[in-house]
């Protein structure tokens, strides 16, 4: 996993990317392998896996517990980690903590407010999403109109960009 060179300078109210990982506890999980204690006691309370093993970033998903996984077939490595939010078709609402103070109920407004604009992408499905780079997140809202800042949070993926 990449990390930012420590002489990089961040303006004053972004958290340096060590800080980041240490403050949110999903953080730490990208990069380990799937039987690392710390990705097993996650997993351990999301309640029954479903395995997807099709290509090089197989899934694991848990609808119970509103989160998949995303490891990397030859390593088992996490890659990433999909935290759902209300309003997803197969997932249970994920119940623990989101990165950087952000929950469920806060919209697009709300959630720029207290964490600036994300860089807005296209995904392959063509939705729209939002980048928090430095802090290894981003945002997808419950609507394809990006300019609805009433658009409640669907899901966050946390994610090293770099890697």
């Amino acid at each position: 996993m990449s990390i930012a060179c420590a002489n990089e300078t961040k303006p004053e109210n972004e958290p340096q990317n060590d800080e980041v990982k240490e403050e949110f506890t999903l953080f730490k999980l990208l990069g380990k392998d799937l039987e690392d204690d710390e990705v097993v006691d996650f997993q351990n309370p999301l309640g029954n896996p479903v395995a997807e093993e099709a290509g090089k970033y197989p899934h694991i998903m848990y609808y119970a517990g509103g989160v998949e996984m995303v490891y990397e077939s030859k390593t088992n490595k996490v890659a990433s980690i999909f935290l759902m939010g209300p309003e997803n078709k197969y997932y249970q609402i994920y119940k623990g903590t989101l990165p950087d103070g952000i929950n469920w109920d806060m919209n697009r407004a709300e959630v720029e407010e207290k964490l600036g604009k994300g860089e807005r992408r296209k995904t392959y499905g063509g939705e729209v999403v939002f980048m928090y780079k430095e802090m290894f997140f981003e945002i997808k809202y419950n609507t394809l109109d990006d300019t609805n800042m009433d658009a409640q949070l669907k899901s966050v993926l946390i994610t090293d960009f770099d890697d």
